[in-house]
């Protein structure tokens, strides 16, 4: 197991221990979760998924099809779906191409790369000069055209939530429609798709930051 599977193994039990609910399909009541006490049909629940953690079975609650999957991608999924429940009720964003919504690199794609991509790639035929919009009311903290360490003309905007500095990069633009220091309301356009600084075609680099950290925007909700 590599270092990344290893601490996400590791932060999807700590998860699993402090949120799931440890159910007994026949008695449907809270039990240990301890190795020993594991029975067959007793399942662990997170949101719409139940995993059956003796025979390696994952469900959804409205899916009684059951997959046979690795244990760590039981985790991974466990824990993105987590994530995913937690933003959705804490914030829920615009999406920022209107009418394009294929997504062509992903957070952790490493094709090409010395590390992952820590963004998401939303592109499509006909994408080059779409409008950007603000997924959020926020302030435009930077705008500028050239180079920018690659991501080309760039724009972003930071907001704050429930204590958190979030930060918003909007990398390759083909025009800024967006000034410094300004405040602007979701759904604002603030500059076109492009193909500027190191790209390889026209699309939208999208990067969300929590308190300075990448976090995969696509673990958030949206409305399109």
């Amino acid at each position: 197991m590599n270092f990344s599977k290893f601490v996400i193994y590791n932060l999807s039990l700590l998860l699993i221990c402090s949120n799931f609910s440890c159910i007994n399909a026949d008695e449907q009541q809270n039990t240990d979760i301890s190795e020993k006490s594991i029975k067959p049909e007793r399942r662990w629940q997170l949101g719409n998924f139940y995993f059956y953690p003796d025979s390696n079975k994952v469900e959804k609650k409205s899916d009684f099809n059951l997959i046979d999957i690795d244990k760590y991608e039981i985790l991974k999924i466990l824990y993105y779906e987590f994530i995913k429940n937690k933003n959705e009720k804490e914030i829920k964003l615009l999406w920022p191409v209107e009418g394009f919504t294929c997504i062509t690199s992903h957070f952790d794609d490493k094709e090409n790369r010395t590390s992952s991509h820590g963004a998401i790639d939303i592109a499509g035929y006909g994408i080059f000069g779409a409008s950007v919009r603000a997924p959020i009311d926020m302030i435009i903290t930077y705008a500028s055209y050239g180079y920018n360490g690659g991501y080309g003309n760039l724009v972003t905007g930071a907001f704050q939530h429930n204590g958190k500095s979030y930060q918003i990069y909007f990398g390759h633009l083909s025009k800024l429609s967006a000034t410094r220091g300004t405040n602007v309301l979701a759904g604002s356009i603030i500059g076109l798709v492009g193909n500027s600084g190191f790209s390889t075609g026209p699309h939208l680099h999208f990067e969300i930051r929590e308190n300075g950290q990448r976090i995969d925007p696509e673990l958030f909700a949206y409305d399109y």
